[in-house]
């Protein structure tokens, strides 16, 4: 049982301080400045054109929060800010993912009135929730970022994944919505002689010809713009992935099934609830979040296995057992 004193109700009141506190960090990029050398309050004001009160008091935060180590007037990032953040991904990286917080935080304003709404809260506050893939569409920029920031998310994913999948009788793939081609590049490391097609919109299939420029593997790999839920799909592949993509539907899976040659998988890859996890924090927030933003919906949780797989036997396919893989990712496939 969960202990709950009265103190630390009020202090989750105000956990949305402390979020706040570390995202800007990370979207204005401090801890990489304060990486290259320790600075003081003062300079970082002038640096970033803000008053010189709210930059002591927002390094302050930063510091109590184990995010800083201040010596003297200088703040220089922790050593496990150093490990978990300026070790684990790119500057860029943490800036888009501050950013896609930037644009959800909004939802939370005056939210008790709002979620009467019978639609989405975001109606009710004459809000638009971040259209992504309107920004993908319309904004190379947001693409190449957005891109580049799953690609480095799912390096360790990546290799997880070809060192799982039997590989066997493999030459021809096609990764549907593969983004990057990131999970492709590493089953190509692992199988020489096969070959992959990454099928994502032309915006994103830019960002990934030059995310693979000069890599070997990279020679075996090629983009296709469209939009795999709706346009024709090549035919004669041994393999198809779909990774984190989360756009399930039995015409879909049929689609997949006559792209594949007999015998062919279709292989899918997401953070599936499973019964080890339907109660962790991270789902319950998902399932909060989507309560609250989405259109009426029966099911707030994601997508279960179960439902994935009734819909590729739908589709025709006969199911093999699902695997695990770390940070909660599942596999599940169909054969033709």
């Amino acid at each position: 049982m969960i202990s709950i004193t009265t103190q630390n109700v009020r202090m989750q009141m105000r956990a949305y301080i402390d979020s706040v506190a570390l995202n800007i960090a990370l979207e204005t990029g401090l801890f990489w400045q304060l990486a290259e050398r320790p600075q003081t309050a003062a300079e970082i004001a002038q640096a970033l054109d803000i008053p010189l009160y709210r930059s002591g008091a927002w390094l302050d935060m930063l510091a109590g929060l184990g995010y800083l180590r201040r010596k003297g007037d200088r703040y220089a990032p922790s050593d496990a800010t150093s490990g978990a953040i300026l070790e684990a991904f790119s500057a860029e990286t943490w800036m888009h993912l501050a950013e896609e917080e930037r644009y959800r935080f909004p939802f939370g304003v005056d939210l008790a009135q709002h979620m009467r709404h019978p639609l989405s809260v975001w109606a009710g506050q004459s809000r638009m929730p971040h259209d992504y893939l309107r920004s993908i569409a319309e904004d190379a920029g947001f693409a190449r970022r957005f891109t580049h920031m799953l690609y480095e998310l799912h390096l360790s994913l990546a290799d997880a994944v070809a060192a799982t999948l039997d590989l066997r009788n493999v030459e021809r793939i096609m990764d549907l919505g593969g983004g990057s081609g990131v999970i492709s590049l590493a089953i190509l490391r692992e199988k020489p002689g096969a070959s992959a097609v990454v099928i994502d919109h032309p915006h994103v299939c830019a960002a990934g010809r030059a995310i693979v420029a000069g890599r070997p593997e990279g020679t075996r790999l090629t983009f296709l713009p469209g939009d795999f839920t709706h346009d024709d799909l090549p035919e004669g592949y041994d393999l198809a992935l779909e990774c984190d993509v989360g756009v399930y539907s039995e015409t879909i899976f049929r689609r997949v099934w006559g792209a594949l040659k007999p015998g062919g998988r279709l292989v899918i890859i997401d953070e599936f609830p499973t019964s080890l996890r339907e109660d962790d924090a991270q789902q319950r927030r998902y399932a909060f979040y989507r309560a609250m933003t989405d259109f009426p919906v029966a099911d707030h949780m994601r997508t279960s296995i179960a439902q994935v797989q009734a819909m590729l036997a739908r589709a025709g396919f006969r199911l093999s057992v699902e695997r695990s893989l770390p940070d909660g990712m599942v596999i599940i496939q169909g054969t033709k």
